[in-house]
């Protein structure tokens, strides 16, 4: 599942402003290995920002479109205010590349997913309150086009659909999450609560990530100071729970497969991208948290793996030297080996004020593993040509 809320993108605008003042200093240059894949650009949506992927790999949803040609720090900032013309939701038939659903909305999306079925979509609209919470909550009834506003509660709670009239919701206390909750639908009536990663107390420098849920909805993974913790997301009940080494500040991305077997969390020493020194990429058996591989590669920018997760994507930011562009790009791993077996650029980004923060990006598969998308400024859809 593809979301990323503001709360994610507020996460990264310190880290790279700090970057951009004092030089962009993690430039990693091209390994130089031979390529056993290779990664075809299928197609472009420019001006277009990924939200979610559809559990059968069929549907993406965008917000924005080509009206969209630039991109920098107050963007963000800017869609809060865009007027009904300019913010806009789509939905998109991959196999076909039709609009099947388009909107235009009053603010920017703080963040949408499929229910299980594909044929539903929640979206939150954003809003000036203080908890981040939305001012609109969509229901989307694809086929037929009919969308109903969702009540909105008094405590500060994200949603993400799951199936079955079920909503998962991350609550929110002190700008920290302290719990899930399962609702039904369409009133978010409470059906169970558990607590977010309590175990020992919080750390008062920590860091949640937002739950990512895998696409056949039976899995919830997320990470909070140095905890990665699975829950199952039919009842909330706790999986398993994994600390890493103190050595490191947190882990910063999760991804899973599409079916939950595979877990991979980006862990890193600090948030501060010139400062960086250690890292790696942890794979671990979504069963029980058992480390299955670690690679050795910084997955700060992005990480997505593929539904059978024998492949890992990573996205980095990788200067030119010659051009003084970043090259966002992309790199496919082996995980079995460790081993880089293809790389393509997302973007070229000019040099600027602004540079590292536009070169921001996302990577997703589908959950049949036909096609990775690559999303920041513009959304690019690859396939995988061995």
């Amino acid at each position: 599942m593809a979301s990323r809320s503001r709360r994610d993108f507020l996460g990264l605008v310190v880290p790279t402003v700090f970057a951009l003042r004092n030089g962009y200093g993690q430039i990693q240059e091209p390994l130089g290995r031979t390529r056993a894949l290779a990664l075809r650009l299928d197609r472009e949506y420019r001006g277009a920002f990924l939200l979610a992927c559809s559990p059968d790999g069929r549907r993406v949803c965008f917000y924005g479109g080509s009206f969209i040609t630039t991109y920098s720090v107050s963007r963000f900032f800017r869609n809060l205010t865009r007027s009904r013309d300019e913010n806009s939701i789509s939905i998109v038939d991959l196999p076909s590349g039709q609009i099947v659903f388009r909107r235009p909305l009053p603010a920017g999306v703080l963040n949408a997913s499929f229910a299980a079925d594909g044929e539903h979509l929640y979206a939150a609209i954003a809003s000036y309150r203080v908890d981040g919470q939305a001012s609109q909550q969509l229901w989307i009834t694809i086929p037929q086009g009919r969308v109903e506003e969702l009540p909105i509660g008094d405590e500060g709670i994200s949603h993400w659909a799951l199936g079955d009239g079920i909503s998962l919701g991350t609550i929110y206390s002190d700008e920290r999450i302290s719990a899930l909750a399962l609702s039904a639908l369409p009133n978010f009536t409470e059906i169970a609560r558990v607590p977010f990663a309590s175990e020992g107390g919080r750390e008062k420098l920590g860091r949640d990530t937002g739950p990512r849920i895998s696409a056949d909805r039976k899995t919830i993974a997320y990470a909070s100071d140095h905890w990665i913790v699975c829950h199952n997301a039919g009842d909330l009940s706790l999986r398993w729970k994994k600390s890493f080494e103190h050595e490191y500040y947190t882990a910063w991305k999760l991804a899973t497969t599409a079916d939950g077997r595979r877990v991979a969390a980006a862990i890193i020493d600090t948030a501060f991208i010139v400062q960086q020194r250690k890292f790696y990429i942890g794979i671990y058996d979504g069963r029980d948290g058992t480390e299955v591989a670690r690679l050795p590669v910084n997955g700060f920018e992005g990480i997505a793996l593929s539904a059978d997760g024998n492949i890992l994507a990573v996205g980095q930011k990788v200067g030119n030297q010659r051009t003084k562009e970043i090259e966002a790009t992309i790199r496919l791993y082996d995980i079995a080996t460790g081993r880089e077996i293809a790389t393509a650029i997302h973007d070229r980004i000019p040099n600027g004020r602004l540079q590292a923060l536009a070169a921001d990006f996302l990577l997703e598969f589908t959950s049949d593993s036909k096609y990775l998308i690559s999303s920041g400024a513009n959304t690019k859809v690859w396939t995988l040509d061995r």
